[in-house]
């Protein structure tokens, strides 16, 4: 995944990632509000960690976040906690489903 890097005039360099950044503004374009809202999210990799950031930042209530690799999600879920400490963090199993199936359709088969 190419991330945007700058050169600083020290000759360092900086490099962000804008994946949830970017995930942000088209929810709050397509009027979806973010505070206060509890979240399910699959992936805690590169775009994952962007995401989850920001979903915290934007003032998410609770985040339940999965991933195949379990330590991953756990490292995560630390790093964003002691950076957001109102947004309630809880990491689901990898293999069973983090969410309760709630339809009024029948599913197939």
């Amino acid at each position: 995944m190419p991330i945007p890097c700058a050169g600083c005039p020290d000759g360092s360099w900086y490099a962000d990632n804008f994946d949830g950044v970017g995930f942000i503004d088209g929810l709050k374009a397509g009027g979806h509000q973010i505070a206060g809202r509890r979240i399910l999210q699959v992936g805690a990799g590169g775009a994952g960690a962007s995401l989850t950031y920001c979903l915290a930042e934007e003032g998410a209530a609770e985040i339940r976040l999965t991933d195949i690799d379990h330590d991953r999600a756990a490292k995560l879920a630390a790093l964003v906690g002691k950076t957001f400490p109102k947004c309630h963090i809880e990491i689901g199993h990898p293999i069973r489903p983090a969410w309760t199936w709630r339809s009024t359709q029948r599913r197939p088969g």
